[in-house]
C-alpha cells in the first residue's frame, strides 16, 4: 500500500509522517528529497545558475535557498519554471524508492500533492489540518512574518479544500499526543484494509 500525506503549511505533516514511521510504515518526504537535490545534484545546481546567474549561489558554493524563494514567490512564471525542473526529479526518486521495497507499506508526504496533480494513483490520501490561527502561530515560531506567510500560501490550495478532497483527515490543533493517537488509529484502520484486500 502506498498512501499520500498532505496538508497546508504549519499543519503538522512532518510530525504525522514521523508518527507513521514509528508505527511501522516506510516513510518518504518530498521536502527531504527536494533538499537532497538542492544539496547534492550538480546538474540541478548548474541549471539554476544558468537560469538565474551567480546570485543564487552562496559564498559557501551551495544554492542559496532563501534567494531562490525570494525569486519564485515574487514571480509565478519563475516558480513554474522551477517546478517543471524539480518535480519530475522528486517523483522519479519516489517511484524508485517504492519499487525498491515493494514488500513494505509506504507513506509519502507531499505538501503540494493536489497542486502538482500527483494525487491520483495512491491507495489513499491523508490530509493533516489545523485551524488558521494555530497555523499562523506555528509559522511565526519558524521565523516567518505575516507577509511571508501570505506570499507562500497564495501558491497553495487552501487547507480546507485539501481536507475536503482527502480520503482521511487528521485534525492537529492540540498537543502532539493527540495527533499521535489519531495516526495510531488511522494506521490500524489502513492495515486492516490491507489485510482484508490480501485475503479477499
Amino acid at each position: 500500500m502506498i498512501v499520500a500525506l498532505t496538508g497546508g503549511m504549519g499543519c503538522g505533516k512532518s510530525l504525522a509522517l514521523q508518527y507513521f514511521g514509528e508505527l511501522g510504515w516506510k516513510t518518504l518526504s518530498a521536502d527531504a528529497v527536494n533538499r537532497g537535490i538542492y544539496d547534492g545534484n550538480v546538474k540541478f545546481k548548474e541549471n539554476l545558475q544558468k537560469h538565474w546567474g551567480a546570485r543564487v549561489i552562496g559564498t559557501d558554493g551551495a544554492i542559496d535557498r532563501r534567494i531562490v524563494a525570494d525569486i519564485v514567490f515574487a514571480d509565478p512564471r519563475e516558480l513554474e519554471w522551477l517546478n517543471k525542473l524539480l518535480h519530475p526529479m522528486i517523483l522519479d526518486h519516489a517511484q524508485n524508492h517504492f519499487a525498491a521495497m515493494p514488500e513494505h507499506d509506504h507513506i509519502f508526504e507531499v505538501p503540494l500533492l493536489y497542486e502538482t496533480g500527483w494525487h491520483a494513483g495512491y491507495d489513499a490520501v491523508i490530509c493533516v489540518w489545523a485551524a488558521p490561527e494555530t497555523v499562523r502561530d506555528r509559522l511565526h515560531g519558524r521565523g516567518l512574518n505575516d507577509a511571508e506567510i501570505q506570499r507562500r500560501m497564495k501558491f497553495q490550495m487552501p487547507a480546507d479544500e485539501k481536507l475536503a478532497k482527502a480520503d482521511f483527515g487528521l485534525i492537529n490543533n492540540g498537543p502532539p499526543e493527540q495527533l499521535y493517537q489519531q495516526c495510531k488509529e488511522l494506521s490500524k484502520q489502513l492495515k486492516e484494509e490491507i489485510w482484508k484486500n490480501k485475503n479477499s
